[in-house]
């Protein structure tokens, strides 16, 4: 430890030339600030993102995509308030910039100059400039504010566009990546990732995959095939298992829950209509509440609303006999999704057929 032989009013003297060099800092920083670069930033971002989630639009309903058709609308609509936005972005900047940098390059010459640079700083002149820098940053927090407020509209929209694309394409990939095949006339609507508390032996981690036609649980486990230096796995397989596999139609409704006392686990419990039911806790923050919604619309049939003018149209629906072929006894209604229909007397499949 050093001994401080300074006498009291050298102390205080250094406390006085830190101030203000600790002032002139901060003042010096105030030209930088004026520019309003992450706020013309953010603007301009989301102006030249329009091109490339168009382009992802397109490029996800060639790859079977054919719900949310709110995504071209708000493609539509954002475009139509880029230029604008843009525009009175810069304007704001541009006012605001003129009325609030005399101001700081006032603070600047005064903070610089050559009188209180010279010997020990004045300690009223510093409590006045700190004064008036801590009112110019505040006049400028708020013109970043006004700024960003003339940008809000196009940015949320923007960046409400970025989530459904993102989804989109997440979707995809689990889908291309599932283990099973899907029907000629079902389309993808959302893949999850979620835990099935259900399954056989025990919670299985993995996705759940909904679709205009069917529900499905594939679970998914990383298994380590080769090992580098006895800790690091060099090589691994995804095994997959699909455990539930549901037409739409066999849904009899749905529940949303949370469970947990600070950290809740969002639970989403189908219910069958041969009865029992099925939980699942969807991971990555997914809200149970708005997903047992979507499937809502599927079951009813309200999420063809959204399906986009330009798809192809829907498959005509198979049909399947009104009577067992090999015992005469009636069969059950067909549900949406489904593909076979058993008998429940002899237990005979029937496969749907299009007509």
């Amino acid at each position: 430890m050093t001994d401080d032989h300074r006498s009291p009013e050298e102390i205080h003297e250094d406390y006085l030339r830190g101030r203000l060099a600790s002032v002139r800092s901060d003042i010096g920083g105030l030209a930088g600030r004026l520019a309003f670069a992450d706020e013309l930033r953010t603007v301009t971002e989301a102006h030249g993102a329009l091109r490339e989630l168009g382009a992802q639009i397109t490029a996800g309903r060639a790859r079977g995509f054919v719900y949310q058709s709110e995504l071209e609308f708000e493609l539509q609509d954002a475009a139509a308030m880029a230029d604008a936005t843009l525009v009175a972005v810069r304007q704001e900047i541009e006012k605001d910039a003129a009325l609030l940098r005399p101001r700081a390059d006032e603070l600047q010459r005064r903070a610089f100059s050559p009188r209180l640079a010279r010997g020990v700083p004045d300690e009223g002149q510093l409590d006045l400039l700190e004064q008036e820098y801590r009112a110019v940053d505040e006049a400028i927090d708020e013109a970043e504010k006004r700024v960003l407020e003339h940008a809000r509209p196009f940015t949320e929209l923007v960046d409400q566009l970025r989530q459904g694309v993102g989804r989109m394409t997440f979707t995809l990939d689990l889908f291309g990546n599932a283990g099973f095949t899907q029907q000629p006339d079902e389309a993808p609507l959302v893949a999850l990732l979620a835990k099935n508390r259900d399954a056989p032996g025990g919670e299985k981690e993995g996705v759940l995959f909904l679709s205009n036609q069917r529900l499905r649980f594939e679970a998914r486990e990383e298994k380590v095939l080769e090992r580098k230096f006895l800790l690091f796995a060099s090589k691994t397989e995804t095994v997959k298992a699909l455990l539930v596999d549901e037409p739409v139609g066999n849904i009899a409704g749905t529940e949303a829950s949370k469970e947990g006392v600070i950290f809740k686990d969002e639970i989403l419990t189908v219910r069958w209509g041969r009865g029992g039911k099925t939980s699942f806790e969807l991971l990555e923050g997914e809200a149970a509440e708005a997903w047992s919604a979507v499937i809502g619309y599927i079951c009813s049939g309200e999420i063809e609303q959204t399906r986009v003018a330009s798809a192809s149209p829907n498959l005509a629906p198979l049909t399947f006999p009104e009577h067992c072929t090999h015992c005469g006894a009636p069969l059950p209604a067909p549900v949406k999704g489904q593909l076979i229909l058993t008998c429940t007397y002899c237990k005979r499949e029937h496969a749907g057929i299009r007509p």
